[in-house]
């Protein structure tokens, strides 16, 4: 009778380990596929966005290797050229004119300043300006003569 008993508590026991088992088993894989379905959302949006990267690096000079070889020629300077062209670009902010030579717009409160710029080539480049309150973009053309960069606005717009 104490076998039998014993026995029992030995089957009893050993169901519950092996139904703990499966139910253990069955929560790692249910968060492991969780866990691939989410690891597989994010290599989608790696890819995605690599491939705007790759979009964005099209047009941007430091990835130009043909715009570099060109401009390298021009400036001998110490400073990144693109970085050069830019920092170029902000100084002219500092002219105390009350209008902006290289921005075809007059603004009724303050005086128009470049904020950003992007060089797109050896020849162009892509600027925001504002004055505070009323924002554009300009497209300029651009030369380098050692360490000079003249500018030259070929085209902007104001979004009002």
């Amino acid at each position: 009778m104490y076998l039998f008993i014993f026995t029992a508590l030995i089957a009893l026991y050993q169901f519950k380990s092996a139904s703990n088992y499966v139910e253990n088993t069955q929560l790692a894989l249910a968060k492991y596929q969780e866990t691939a379905e989410e690891q597989i959302k994010v290599s989608a949006k790696v890819k995605s966005l690599e491939s705007q990267l790759e979009m964005a690096q099209l047009f941007d000079l430091k990835y130009n290797q043909e715009g570099l070889l060109v401009l390298e020629n021009q400036y001998e300077g110490p400073q990144e050229i693109s970085d050069f062209i830019s920092d170029a670009l902000i100084q002219t902010n500092i002219d105390k004119e009350s209008q902006h030579t290289l921005i075809p717009f007059k603004s009724k409160k303050a005086k128009f300043v470049f904020n950003s710029v992007k060089v797109l080539n050896h020849k162009w480049l892509i600027a925001n300006f504002t004055d505070g309150t009323i924002w554009g973009e300009a497209i300029l053309k651009f030369s380098i003569n050692k360490d000079q960069v003249n500018f030259t606005t070929e085209d902007a717009f104001l979004y009002r």
